[in-house]
């Protein structure tokens, strides 16, 4: 597989003592055409909208299933200020809010989130693409799905009862296995 471009770092909470200390990802655009199956993100207050202060942090993978039609994830989060209400896949760019597309957790049937830390993991099938129909979504498209994901226009997001809009965030972005 070719790829274009390439940036990988690693991001590190010096304070506070997350459970995410030199949690390290890889970013990649790629070319039309070549399709990625792993994707991740890091989930701060300051991807949030507007911007938020938190000393809660997370993290989110997830990796298309060999047949292409489940996406099995894993979301970590650490010192949220208050219990978690929810969690969800939305559909929009970095620093934009959008409609939700997919429930990890607290909601449409998926079970608590655990309270201020914990780990959610699960499986996304077509059954749970919700319709957004003023941005061409429809209801159970999960190829739709997946080219939003690879197109880096998702976010996962993590509210709380403190911030109900959302305490973290990250914008979903396709990993490249160095």
């Amino acid at each position: 597989m070719t790829v274009p471009t390439r940036m990988s770092g690693s991001r590190a909470r010096r304070n506070g003592g997350s459970d995410y200390e030199g949690l390290s990802y890889s970013v990649t655009r790629l070319r039309p055409g070549v399709s990625a199956s792993e994707f991740s993100t890091h989930l701060t207050g300051f991807e949030e909208v507007p911007a938020i202060l938190s000393g809660a942090s997370g993290a989110f993978t997830a990796r298309v299933s060999s047949g292409g039609n489940t996406l099995q994830y894993e979301l970590n989060y650490a010192n949220l200020s208050s219990t978690a209400t929810a969690a969800h896949i939305h559909f929009a760019q970095r620093g934009v809010s959008g409609p939700i597309i997919v429930f990890l957790c607290g909601g449409n049937g998926t079970g608590n989130c655990p309270e201020r830390a914990g780990t959610v993991r699960g499986t996304i099938s077509s059954e749970d693409i919700r319709a957004i129909p003023e941005q061409g979504l429809e209801a159970g498209d999960f190829e739709g799905f997946l080219r939003i994901l690879r197109a880096g226009a998702a976010s996962v997001n993590v509210h709380s009862e403190r911030y109900p809009n959302g305490e973290i965030r990250g914008q979903i972005r396709a990993r490249v296995q160095p």
